[in-house]
């Protein structure tokens, strides 16, 4: 059970990981009785180990869908938009480009030699 967490956990992406830390704590708040207080000669093992191997399981899910998620929807839209082209390179280096700004201080500097 142990280790099923410990994979569990490690197959989370880093950047997820804080966000996962209220349902890891939950798992390991389960487990907890196991490495303190419990014994295999204790009447609630059964009922000890069902918590714990449910609360594996719920965290087993969720960290599946998270990261189904993640390389559907989140890494396949960065990808896509990765790919695309925000203008047209062969345009944009066809001619030199002045921005209208540019041109109303060309045009202030040459009207004010002119009055001198």
């Amino acid at each position: 059970m142990l280790q099923e967490f410990h994979s569990i956990k490690d197959s989370i992406d880093p950047y997820i990981l804080p966000l996962m830390t209220p349902h890891i704590d939950t798992v390991v708040r389960s487990l907890l009785p196991g490495w303190t207080t419990l014994t295999w000669n204790t009447m609630n093992i059964d009922a000890f180990l069902h918590k714990a191997q449910t609360s594996v399981s719920v965290l087993a899910g969720l960290a599946a869908k998270v990261n189904s998620l993640l390389q559907k929807d989140v890494y396949g839209s960065m990808n896509a938009l990765k790919k695309m082209s925000l203008f047209d390179t062969s345009l944009a280096m066809s001619r030199t480009w002045v921005s209208e700004l540019a041109s109303l201080f060309v045009c202030k500097r040459v009207t004010k030699r002119e009055n001198f």
